[in-house]
């Protein structure tokens, strides 16, 4: 038995996929929303003797190393990593990517700097930001002092242009220089407790720019991270919320304040990948930004992203106008609890203190465009009604939708027929060999048919219906015992009922040709001349 089956066998899927997901038993298996796409009706399902999972909803399906890669974002040696140690398996000759490895044990040799000699970087963190040691620890901050570079490599044996590829090196108009030289070092988690990047803050005021952060990799995106969310993780699994700031420092002085499910994004704006990543974990996203012109810049490109993917976006506004950082070091702890309890959603925010009837219907498009971005119909109705609640104009976004929704909500029993065969490969096979979609009268019954006569199967065609239409599908096969036994008579029973189909629709086929056949002798035999056609 090999490395991976010795963990397959070890770890219940169930359980691990379960910390991402709230599953329920559903027959013999386990269902829930899935983590990789918006949805209101679960679609998600576990099989615990397969240790498969597969979603009806976007096709997501594999086991649980494919689960774990795509969840966390890691590749597979990271995948097998953390199973393994789930296990309680010990690996060997398994190695993470020799740049991450770099990277980790630079940031431990920056780390032990920084807590054992005196230096700028730790007397400007316990005297003016006034952190703990336990911050300190906690996000494994550095110090990068001269000589530092020089050192590691050589302890290492590692090269200057592996260095530069890693964004130590950089090449100037007065040639090369060491990037983070003499700065205060945060290094960058992935979501699994590797360091992936480096953000440097300058301790000199004299040098710019204050923060610089590691350059873009095929491990490390600025557009798809978030700093602090390893810290983060476990808190914003339990809570379901998340506190978004906009720096390194106050990520560090929420955690420090206790607000621990914390975090930032890293050198660039919020992204629609922060988005979705978030998306899989919580339900609410708190932005904590500062409140001058480019704080609320960034915040108005955040909302729209943030309930796009079915999170509530509410807008925490600090009284006093200073950052988590700078409340921290006054130790307002108060101030802070107060502004997150008293946090307005989007709607609220936007609609907030409008004077104007020009400032009224800019406020209404803006949030109308909002509210129609997501794909969740509840979420848009409750929010329409909050925007009718404050401001009294009824947006009318469910309306439409109605208007649109006038296909029938039921399945007959030919299509329920199709639906249930096409679980079974022999079926498939049957009806992609043996039936023309003409043969069936439903018209999606024939649709079905049509994609399984071009080679698909129903899990490749199911994440090209519409929502409604393929959640619909769901809930019909969500009454059926697809278990071992009861399957193989479901299996022939729906055999039997093709067939008889079949030849049921020929006969009535061959009837009406001879029913023509007939009606054109007889009108021929009304015309002259049909004996001699010369």
């Amino acid at each position: 038995m090999g490395i991976i089956d010795d963990i397959l066998e070890r770890i219940d899927p169930v359980e691990i996929i379960g910390e991402y997901v709230k599953l329920e038993k559903s027959g013999r298996e386990y269902r829930g929303l899935c983590p990789f796409h918006t949805e209101k009706t679960p679609s998600f399902y576990v099989n615990p003797n397969t240790g498969l999972y597969h979603c009806f909803g976007c096709g997501a399906s594999g086991n649980i190393f494919r689960f774990i890669m795509d969840i966390e974002g890691v590749d597979f040696k990271e995948a097998l990593r953390i199973l393994a140690k789930r296990a309680g398996i010990e690996l060997t000759g398994v190695h993470k990517q020799k740049e991450v490895e770099v990277l980790t044990k630079f940031a431990d040799y920056l780390h032990g700097i920084i807590k054992s000699t005196k230096n700028p970087a730790l007397d400007y963190l316990l005297k003016n930001r006034k952190l703990k040691s336990r911050d300190i620890e906690v996000f494994k901050l550095g110090y990068y002092p001269e000589g530092a570079l020089k050192n590691f490599m050589k302890k290492e044996n590692l090269s200057a242009a592996f260095m530069a590829r890693l964004g130590f090196i950089r090449e100037g108009r007065s040639g090369f220089y060491e990037v983070f030289k003499g700065r205060l070092i945060f290094p960058i988690f992935s979501e699994s407790g590797s360091i992936i990047g480096f953000g440097g803050r300058v301790l000199d005021s004299s040098h710019s720019p204050k923060y610089i952060n590691s350059p873009d990799s095929s491990w490390y995106k600025k557009g798809r991270h978030l700093y602090g969310f390893y810290q983060a993780k476990s808190y914003i699994r339990e809570k379901k919320e998340v506190i978004l700031t906009e720096g390194y420092m106050d990520v560090i002085a929420m955690h420090a304040f206790g607000f621990n499910n914390t975090v930032a994004s890293l050198g660039t704006s919020f992204t629609e990948e922060h988005a979705r990543f978030l998306s899989k974990y919580v339900q609410k996203v708190f932005i904590l930004f500062d409140m001058d012109e480019a704080g609320k810049r960034a915040t108005d490109r955040a909302i729209p992203l943030i309930f796009k993917w079915g999170m509530i976006p509410y807008i925490v506004l600090v009284k006093s106008g200073k950052d988590p950082a700078e409340l921290y070091e006054s130790g307002k702890k108060d101030e802070i609890l107060k502004a997150i309890g008293d946090a307005k959603d989007f709607v609220e925010f936007y609609l907030d203190g409008i004077k104007s009837d020009e400032d009224k219907i800019e406020t209404l498009r803006k949030l109308k465009n909002i509210i129609e971005l997501s794909r969740d119909e509840v979420l848009k109705g409750v929010f329409a009604n909050r925007v009718k609640e404050i401001s009294g104009v009824d947006l009318k976004i469910l309306y439409k939708k109605k208007a649109r929704k006038k296909k029938k909500e039921y399945l007959n029993a030919e299509l329920k027929m199709v639906i249930a065969a096409l679980q079974f490969k022999h079926l498939t096979d049957f009806i992609r060999n043996e039936f023309e979609d003409t043969i069936f009268t439903d018209e999606e019954a024939r649709s079905l048919v049509k994609e399984v006569k071009k080679g698909k199967s129903f899990n490749e065609i199911l994440p090209l219906l519409e929502e409604e239409r393929a959640r619909r599908y769901v809930e019909f096969l969500e009454t059926l015992d697809l278990g071992s036994a009861s399957r193989n008579i479901l299996e022939e029973d729906l055999l039997k009922k093709l067939k008889k189909l079949k030849r049921e629709r020929l006969m009535n086929k061959d009837r009406s040709l001879s029913n023509i056949v007939k009606i054109k002798k007889e009108e021929m035999g009304k015309n002259e001349g049909l004996d001699n056609p010369k």
